[in-house]
């Protein structure tokens, strides 16, 4: 790990690596919850509580922006709110949307 993050309510912990990924973690349990992979080794991090929103740049140069949603079943009612991880904006400007889910 390269850096760490912790949520204000101390559930959720952010992680970056070397393996060029960025993972949440249940703080609790120590289960991964959500892995975003940057195109470089993602070498810092951090969070905004109130956006929901986490911060990751890359050996790259490239900043991710990241935003934990709740997943929108069949119906609207939300499924399974932890896991979950969307991209809101991405490198150069372009907006994509984009998860890995563990």
């Amino acid at each position: 790990m390269k850096a760490v993050a912790v949520t204000s309510d101390g559930q959720r912990v952010i992680s970056t690596s070397e393996d060029n990924t960025v993972k949440v973690w249940a703080l609790e349990t120590g289960e991964v919850l959500a892995t975003f992979t940057c195109d470089a080794a993602a070498w810092c991090c951090a969070i905004s509580d109130a956006l929901k929103l986490i911060v990751a740049g890359d050996a790259g140069g490239h900043l991710h922006f990241l935003r934990l949603e709740e997943p929108k079943a069949k119906g609207g009612a939300a499924s399974n709110p932890d896991r979950y991880l969307g991209v809101i904006g991405s490198r150069n400007g372009s907006w994509e949307l984009s998860c890995r889910l563990n």
